[in-house]
């Protein structure tokens, strides 16, 4: 069980920090007239919405491990 605990930590983990580098990427695109502001718009949201469910998803997962510490 703790096994699984460590691979599903590091995955969540792994997400994050795609999620927070795609959302860099967006940025840099946008402001390099890469792509256009509709677009970016659109990708950006949707990125937001996914680093908001992450960061939510961590924030319950570690208000579980602290109430099982306790």
């Amino acid at each position: 069980m703790k096994e699984d605990n460590v691979i599903v930590d590091k995955s969540k983990a792994f997400a994050l920090k795609e999620a927070s580098e795609t959302e860099y990427w967006l940025e840099l695109l946008v402001e390099s007239d890469y792509i256009e502001k509709i677009h970016f718009n659109s990708m950006y949201f949707d990125c937001k919405e996914i680093l908001k469910i992450l960061m939510s998803i961590t924030k319950t997962q570690n208000d579980i491990k602290r109430s099982e510490t306790e």
